[in-house]
């Protein structure tokens, strides 16, 4: 899976945490949906209160086309990132559930 990382007014956020960004997200999508998602955008901001906010997309394929996010807020990048994780998870697993229900 593709996982593209955009970020806005933070220099220098180092090596680590984007790998973190891709191993973790990997991973929670293929927990739901292996070899079945197209890409995955990540975007980590820093607003002008000194807070972090973070979005996830994911597009999933397959007979129809889907999109799921997840947003989240916090005092550093990590917190906020694993907030938006955590909310993108959740709608995998509803997705998931609705796929193989019906």
């Amino acid at each position: 899976m593709k996982v593209s990382i955009n970020s806005h007014n933070m220099s220098g956020i180092g090596e680590s945490f984007p790998e973190h960004i891709k191993h973790t997200t990997n991973e929670a999508v293929d927990k739901y949906f292996k070899n079945r998602v197209i890409s995955a955008k990540v975007r980590i901001a820093k607003t002008h209160k000194d807070q972090f906010s973070s979005s996830i997309v994911v597009f999933q394929r397959g007979r129809k086309h889907y999109l799921i996010k997840g947003d989240g807020n916090s005092d550093t990048p990590y917190a906020a990132f694993n907030v938006a994780l955590c909310k993108m998870s959740k709608g995998l697993r509803r997705l998931k559930r609705k796929v193989t229900r019906h």
